[in-house]
């Protein structure tokens, strides 16, 4: 009877977790999907890219009972961590445009682009050559499969390790740097060498210049991210 009684205790105390983590996640999960929703509205309306709208339904069915984070994580990668997946807002990559001068004949890089998000919108509303790089294949397939079917021009995908390969030049460089050790922020550094000066980059929670002298903190933002706020750095090469 004790026996009886102690598991049915467990039984209970285990339903009660589930409801209370259950309670916890769901306005998370709400709040989330209204944060992308509001941004996307605001891109696609406000923004006057109104193809971003075309861009989105696309992935929305491309996507369909498909998780991106489960497709990051099921896919090689010398990362430590694994491959770690997030989207920047639009607002984010506006102002992000803004700041550095990003304009029609200028040239835009996204290091670990995702599914290739960022990289349409660069071009839809800054209308710069943008390209994105990614080593997580199933994303660069459905942004090059987007791309060909929209026929968009201007923008490239490719299937790279970002850390692993010599990086095309460009005038405004982005990387989702949050997860980033040391060691990779001292090799993105030896990548960049070669940018020429006055080159932009954009990090996101710790500056590139830290760890080289040939950058140079211009400016700083506070953005809000799906998972919180953190500081973005305005970086120009000057050596």
């Amino acid at each position: 009877m004790q026996r009886f009684l102690a598991a049915e205790n467990r039984t209970i105390g285990e339903t009660n977790l589930y409801m209370c983590a259950l309670r916890t996640s769901l306005p998370v999960f709400f709040r989330i999907k209204w944060f992308w929703l509001k941004e996307m509205l605001h891109a696609c309306f406000y923004l006057h890219t109104r193809r971003m709208l075309l861009i989105e339904a696309m992935y929305f069915f491309l996507y369909l009972g498909k998780s991106p984070y489960q497709i990051a994580k099921k896919s090689p990668s010398t990362h430590p961590l694994g491959n770690i997946y997030g989207e920047t807002p639009p607002k984010i990559l506006k102002k992000i445009g803004e700041k550095t001068g990003l304009s029609k004949g200028k040239t835009y890089l996204e290091l670990g682009s995702g599914r290739g998000k960022g990289v349409f919108f660069m071009r839809e509303v800054f209308s710069a050559v943008s390209t994105g790089l990614d080593w997580v294949e199933p994303f660069i397939e459905s942004s090059i499969g987007i791309k060909n079917f929209l026929r968009i021009e201007g923008v490239h995908f490719q299937v790279q390790d970002i850390f692993q390969t010599s990086l095309p030049k460009a005038d405004v460089v982005y990387i989702y740097s949050t997860s980033l050790s040391d060691a990779e922020f001292l090799q993105l550094a030896k990548q960049l060498i070669s940018f020429p000066k006055g080159a932009y980059v954009a990090t996101v929670s710790e500056p590139l210049a830290y760890y080289s002298a040939d950058w140079k903190v211009e400016s700083r933002f506070k953005a809000a991210y799906p998972w919180g706020k953190a500081d973005v750095f305005i970086q120009k090469k000057v050596e």
